[in-house]
C-alpha cells in the first residue's frame, strides 16, 4: 500500500472514532425532551424525594387521581396509594409501556427514567 494511502487510512480512522467518541450518550444522563439539560437519576430513588413530585404534578390532579371520586376509584396522592399501582405492575404498563397515562400527554423521558428506576429498586418511601 503506498504511504500516502496509509496515511490517508489512518487519518479517516482517527476521525471515525472522534466521531462515535462524542456521539456516545452518558449512561447516568437523561436528556428531557422539555430541553432542560440533564436528567440524572439518583443511586437510590425514592417516593419523598423524586417520584412524589410526579405523581402530584402529573397524576394526582383535579379530575383525576385525587378527591372524593377519584378517575377509575384509583386516588394517587399517596405513597401507600402509588406504591401499590407500581408492585402490581399497573404503574409501570399504563405510563412506561402504553403511555397513555397520563392522558395529557406521555411523561417525559426523564421522568420515566426515575420511576423505572424506582420500581426496579424496590419502591422505597425515603
Amino acid at each position: 500500500m503506498a504511504p500516502h494511502k496509509i496515511v490517508t487510512s489512518f487519518i479517516a480512522l482517527i476521525l471515525m472514532a472522534f466521531i462515535i467518541h462524542g456521539c456516545r450518550k452518558d449512561k447516568d444522563t437523561v436528556v428531557d425532551p422539555s430541553g432542560s439539560v440533564g436528567c440524572n437519576v439518583p443511586d437510590t430513588v425514592t417516593f419523598i424525594g423524586d417520584i412524589q413530585a410526579i405523581t402530584a404534578t402529573r397524576c394526582a390532579i383535579s379530575g383525576c387521581h385525587t378527591g372524593i371520586n377519584p378517575t377509575a376509584g384509583l386516588r394517587l396522592d399517596s405513597y401507600s396509594q402509588v406504591r401499590s399501582i407500581a408492585t402490581s405492575g399497573d404503574m409501570a404498563y399504563r405510563a412506561l409501556v402504553r403511555q397513555d397515562m397520563p392522558p395529557t400527554g406521555p411523561l417525559s423521558d426523564c421522568e420515566q427514567d426515575l420511576i423505572q428506576a424506582w420500581i426496579n429498586q424496590g419502591v422505597q418511601e425515603f
